[in-house]
């Protein structure tokens, strides 16, 4: 009977061990887009996306997710909503986080759905607008580099345009909005809190689209992928990784924090690097 209770023990350790490290450990893919839309002035141009912190903390003072951000040398920082929860108080990680990037580097902020329900929404716009934040609402900035450019399009979250999760008028707003952004002039980097609306990314002249949402699936499960999706449901398809329709590109990320599940399974924290080449 003590021998049981000690391989329980060890047992129950290992799990515990496992799904602390699981919901702490932050690990950096990187991505490079090739395109022939991208000009030589901006090969080797790096993003840093960051995606639904959901006000979590990674160290004093965020230290390890500074860490990582600067390990990367990006050029930009993007953040694809929901750094803050509607259901649980607090923008202090929130905070610290936007206090200790890098101040030289530009930093580009879209809404997702828990900004749209949260009460502390009007308070994390004064800690964007603090820390010199660009807070796009369905606007577009170009970036310049020797004269060349790319053209950087943020878009609020559906909540925020219809007030609506999901619905046909959501895809038509949207549809219209990025008929307004996004020109055939120059390479169109979206930020949009929603991978799962990439048929209308693709119907866009949206070449890059940057998301979240989906917190991998939340649990993983072996050679499958990830288990629940809002939006999406059982067995999503975007979830984390690179998808392709017509000319756009998305990229998942599957997020820092957690929000109505408080663990992720098999599902470490991540922080996205992506690389821009001329083809």
């Amino acid at each position: 009977m003590k021998r049981k209770i000690i391989i329980f023990s060890i047992l129950l350790l290992i799990c515990v061990i496992y799904l602390y490290t699981g919901n702490t450990l932050i690990v950096s893919t990187e991505y490079e887009i090739y395109s022939s839309g991208i000009s030589e002035n901006f090969s080797g141009f790096t993003i840093v996306h960051i995606s639904d912190l959901h006000n979590a903390s990674f160290g004093k003072n965020q230290e390890q997710l500074i860490k990582k951000i600067n390990k990367a040398e990006p050029d930009i920082i993007v953040i694809t909503g929901d750094l803050i929860d509607s259901r649980r108080k607090g923008t202090d990680n929130v905070k610290k986080l936007l206090e200790n990037l890098p101040e030289q580097i530009d930093v580009y902020f879209v809404t997702g759905n828990h900004e749209a329900a949260s009460k502390e929404y009007n308070e994390l716009l004064k800690i964007l607008e603090d820390n010199n934040v660009n807070i796009m609402q369905n606007e577009n900035t170009l970036i310049e580099r020797d004269g060349q450019y790319i053209n950087l399009c943020g878009i609020n979250d559906p909540l925020f345009l219809t007030g609506t999760a999901y619905s046909k008028e959501n895809d038509e707003r949207v549809a219209e909005i990025l008929g307004e952004l996004c020109t055939e002039d120059f390479y169109n980097i979206l930020l949009s809190h929603h991978p799962e609306m990439l048929d209308i990314y693709a119907q866009s002249a949206a070449d890059l689209v940057l998301s979240g949402h989906a917190h991998g699936g939340q649990i993983r499960l072996p050679f499958i992928g990830g288990l629940f999706a809002p939006g999406q449901g059982l067995l999503p398809e975007y979830t984390d990784g690179i998808f392709t329709q017509n000319n756009t590109n998305l990229i998942v990320s599957r997020g820092l924090g957690n929000s109505v599940f408080p663990l992720r399974v098999n599902n470490f924290p991540e922080l996205v690097t992506i690389k821009l080449y001329c083809r």
